[in-house]
């Protein structure tokens, strides 16, 4: 999947493992989809994995993992 940069250029997707952190606690959360421009080096989410990784991250807090799965 490609889509187009901020910059211009295509952003090729790539899966990443991904920390987050609530309330001082680190998570790590394994192979999240992220749009990455080569030209600029920038790295983002769409809007709905954006939220998708915020929920993980939530429940991972909540059932005590370290790490958990897109």
């Amino acid at each position: 999947m490609e889509t187009d940069c901020v910059c211009g250029s295509q952003a090729q997707l790539q899966y990443k493992n991904e920390p987050g952190r609530i309330k001082g606690r680190f998570i790590i959360i394994k192979n999240v989809p992220i749009l990455y421009c080569e030209d600029c080096k920038e790295e983002y989410m769409t809007g709905p994995n954006s939220l998708r990784f915020a929920e993980r991250v939530k429940q991972a807090v909540e059932s005590g993992e370290n790490e958990l799965e897109f």
